[in-house]
């Protein structure tokens, strides 16, 4: 059934959108999530790694289409609104960004100022320990991608030997690693990291070869302690994303709420602003559990945001479903997705045929 998917942003939505039906009638705000907008100059190295992120043009076409359309909310407002403070204008929106790459005030802020457009974006609580630090799970995936010839791995302290030829082969070694490194702390996982790019026959330097691209730089690179402050001081408003972005629901109670806590509590000694959302690392059913949204109750947020598409209810602030607007998200499709038709048709072919996953 990999055909639905085509067919739908090809020829369905287009149609759709063309006839006017794709309008948001929910009374509840929507929230979308970015992570980031790709460097003019950055060629993608690979449709998984890069088709979280949307180009400069498309962006800047959907926020157009936002203000013709919707009410662009600010942070403060939805958060009063959670509270119970304050009413929501008809189809709200609410846009936030996660990760705090480089790439967040090189290319993304200077569109949304171009459309007076506010955002919440999530940061890491733990400093970058190095200049022009990465996510380590783009690191890993990149020294998978870089690796030349066949995969051949051993690692006994993840209890992991395997080996790929393939891409998929590769990716799925990829998926594989990142729930076993997310077991792990901050240290421990980069000695395993080190591990596996010996293994892979990668030189130690190999990452700062790339970095010595600008756009390499801008893609991938998190921001540091005076870059946020930089957009806090220009009216950016910030939440945590976590100290170092694991797989929450692989980790031991006590890592998982380090990582839950103690990324409020630094992100405000740091940038001394009040840290009142959570936006959980991958956000899906999987990464998140009940522990999880439990321990972001008790750490002193009054919000918590998902990365997976749903009904918004203040009720489930702990909870709350974003729509994640990707690489290959045309504008036709893109109204589906904030219209809710998307996501209910989804749902209806999962509770039907279980044949429309590939939606």
């Amino acid at each position: 059934m990999r055909f639905v998917s085509p067919i739908l942003k090809r020829v369905v939505y287009p149609a759709l959108s063309s006839a006017k039906f794709l309008k948001s009638k929910s009374e509840a705000p929507m929230v979308l999530t970015y992570h980031g907008v790709l460097p003019a100059r950055y060629t993608p190295l690979d449709p998984d790694l890069d088709g979280v992120m949307v180009g400069a043009n498309v962006f800047r076409k959907q926020l157009c289409f936002l203000k013709k359309n919707y009410a662009l909310i600010s942070p403060e407002h939805f958060r009063e609104w959670i509270a119970g403070e304050a009413e929501m204008p008809a189809r709200a929106v609410l846009l936030t960004c996660d990760d705090g790459l480089k790439n967040v005030l090189d290319e993304m802020v200077p569109v949304l100022r171009e459309f007076d457009a506010p955002c919440l974006c999530f940061v890491m609580g733990q400093q970058p320990s190095r200049k022009n630090a990465i996510l380590w799970y783009d690191e890993l995936r990149l020294m998978v991608l870089s690796a030349a010839g066949p995969i051949n791995l051993a690692i006994p302290e993840i209890s992991l030997c395997a080996g790929a030829h393939t891409v998929e082969e590769r990716r799925k070694i990829d998926l594989l690693l990142l729930r076993k490194l997310s077991s792990w702390d901050a240290a421990r996982r980069e000695q395993l990291l080190d591990n596996i790019r010996r293994q892979l026959g990668l030189p130690e330097e190999w990452l700062e070869t790339r970095m010595q691209s600008k756009a390499f730089c801008s893609r991938f690179a998190l921001m540091e302690q005076t870059e946020m402050l930089q957009l806090l001081h220009a009216g950016v408003c910030f939440g945590a994303h976590t100290l170092a972005h694991p797989m929450l629901s692989q980790l031991p109670d006590e890592l998982a709420w380090k990582e839950i806590f103690e990324a409020r509590t630094s992100l405000e000694h740091s940038l001394g602003t009040r840290i009142w959302a959570l936006a959980y690392p991958f956000g899906t059913g999987e990464a998140v559990t009940a522990r999880e949204i439990e321990m972001g109750k008790r750490a002193g947020y009054e919000a918590a945001f998902l990365n997976v598409p749903g009904d918004l209810n203040r009720q489930n602030a702990f909870s709350l479903p974003r729509i994640h607007v990707s690489g290959g998200m045309a504008l036709p499709e893109f109204e589906a997705h904030l219209c809710g038709f998307h996501y209910r048709l989804r749902e209806y072919f999962k509770g039907g045929m279980r044949a429309a996953a590939v939606l």
